[in-house]
């Protein structure tokens, strides 16, 4: 079945900013190991610039410990003792709060546990902004989450629709969006800097909150 007026929302980055989950979660493991972490403004800027884990280990004081430093990040990410440090950005619960009202809206994300999930979007109001919400555990190489991603929006379009949208923070989010034919609108206030994002040739960067918003409450069908 074909939706008319579907915006496909990513969750993490474009509408939860979850720096401070990420950042609790690399200091814990950190001080496990008897190391000083990066600062958060440090350890932020390179995880945004797509610095790999191994060279932000080595630069907190670890080498040769990226495997179990990965294994345990994704054990414990969706936890809710981690997930109790998201927050939705300023004024985002309000713009869609209006888009929705007005258009259909699709959360797509590649959480693991669809329970975590669904407890998170109810403890912070979101899940019935949604027309649908689509999740699967998405791990592999951007290509491979990427083509994971796509399914699960074409799962829910039916048939292409070009005048759909897809809004994500990641190159995860802008090549599903690009597979499938989609308009891609890329946060640049996430999990990446503009400048990675702008390497993909996205149909629209946007760069702060504030444009986001913007965007969303005059622009959006």
């Amino acid at each position: 079945m074909r939706i008319a007026n579907t915006v496909f929302f990513d969750l993490d980055g474009p509408i939860l900013d979850v720096s401070e989950k990420y950042y609790r979660l690399y200091c814990d493991l950190l001080h496990d190991e008897g190391r000083q972490p990066l600062s958060k403004a440090e350890y932020w800027d390179r995880k945004r610039r797509c610095v790999p884990d191994e060279a932000i280990l080595r630069c907190s004081g670890l080498e040769g410990w990226s495997e179990e430093f990965r294994e345990l990040f994704r054990a414990r990410i969706e936890s809710v003792q981690y997930l109790a440090h998201d927050k939705i950005w300023p004024g985002v619960w309000e713009m869609l709060c209006g888009l929705a009202s007005r258009s259909s809206l699709v959360l797509v994300t590649l959480r693991c546990s669809t329970e975590l999930l669904t407890w998170e979007l109810g403890s912070m109001k979101l899940l019935p902004l949604f027309h649908d919400v689509l999740s699967t555990a998405g791990n592999g190489t951007t290509h491979q989450r990427a083509a994971t991603k796509a399914s699960l929006v074409m799962r829910a379009l039916g048939s292409p629709n070009p005048d759909a949208w897809i809004v994500g923070d990641t190159e995860t989010d802008v090549r599903a969006g690009q597979l499938l034919g989609l308009r891609t609108a890329a946060v640049a206030f996430g999990i990446r800097s503009c400048e990675r994002l702008a390497a993909l040739s996205p149909d629209l960067i946007l760069e702060t909150p504030e444009i986001f918003l913007q965007w969303g409450r005059s622009s959006l069908p």
